[in-house]
């Protein structure tokens, strides 16, 4: 991510755009790590009673358009606010981490919560599998 900004930016960008801070873009990458780290603990844990792997990855696959998709229709549709909460998608706040806001200890904090839960259930089930 940090490598795709600074291209887009070097390439993309008017040239007298300022640039969002080194920090700024380290936070993005932090925060975006940690969805990432979020789901592959979420696939490694489904592949704890799966056989195959494609059978483990392919409903976290699912379930994370499904749940990005929540959190698009979140932002648009009042109903789907209530339940944007589920969503790993709604504590990446890369709006809120450009513009200095959001609460980014609590996000990072929750989806590190998920990765430590969804791996130690990895954990336990890898345990007791007979490889």
């Amino acid at each position: 991510m940090g490598s795709a900004t600074a291209l887009g930016l070097r390439f993309l960008s008017p040239p007298k755009a300022r640039w969002p801070e080194a920090r700024i873009v380290l936070l993005l990458i932090v925060n975006l790590l940690a969805v990432t780290w979020a789901f592959g603990a979420a696939t490694l844990a489904a592949a704890g009673w799966s056989r195959r792997r494609v059978t483990a990855q392919a409903p976290i696959a699912v379930a994370a358009i499904a749940y990005y998709l929540l959190n698009f229709l979140a932002s648009m549709w009042t109903p789907a606010r209530s339940f944007a909460w589920l969503s790993p998608f709604h504590y990446f706040a890369g709006a809120a981490i450009l513009s200095g806001g959001g609460n980014l200890a609590f996000n990072l904090s929750i989806l590190g919560a998920i990765t430590f839960v969804a791996a130690a259930v990895a954990y336990w089930r890898f345990s007791e599998r007979d490889l």
